[in-house]
């Protein structure tokens, strides 16, 4: 009988609590706040740039993280399937580490593309990623569909930007 009111307590506990992990996608589940520099210097994107209609994905990155630049590849081998949705690089490493990342995977010549610079880690604070790359997908809602942390499967990642 002990045995089972202590069970009882335990469900009682965690069920009446949420996670942290809930809480935490509660709150990035609507685009939050942010800015970012653009790389070149050009000017800034705020979140609320970021216009209902189009998907959304959003890679915080490490230029020197080998499992960034594979992403990347993929991504870029893959963006033909990627068109019908803006794809935003953030870092918060050196301008000058993520414009050779930029240029050496020519993502300056992608129309749908988007590499910014967290300089006062308003991304970073508002996400709080465990490592890299770490990518968030939002639908043309502006609503979180999947968050990936390390690696991604390309074909994962092209099905969440058709939720």
């Amino acid at each position: 009988m002990r045995k089972l009111l202590l069970y009882i307590a335990f469900v009682a506990n965690f069920s009446c609590h949420p996670r942290k992990d809930q809480i935490y996608l509660k709150s990035i589940s609507d685009l939050p706040e942010f800015t970012l520099s653009n790389v070149d210097g050009s000017g800034c994107l705020k979140s609320s740039d970021v216009r209902k209609g189009k998907s959304s994905i959003f890679i915080y990155f490490s230029p020197d993280c080998e499992h960034c630049q594979n992403v990347t590849k993929k991504i870029v081998s893959n963006i033909d399937r990627l068109r019908s949705c803006n794809i935003y690089w953030v870092s918060s490493d050196t301008t000058a580490a993520v414009k050779t990342f930029s240029t050496n995977n020519h993502l300056d010549m992608l129309s749908n593309v988007f590499v910014g610079m967290d300089n006062k880690y308003s991304f970073y604070i508002k996400y709080l990623p465990p490592g890299t790359p770490y990518i968030m997908v939002y639908n043309k809602e502006r609503k979180l569909v999947r968050v990936y942390s390390g690696e991604t499967d390309i074909n994962s990642l092209v099905y969440s930007t058709q939720e």
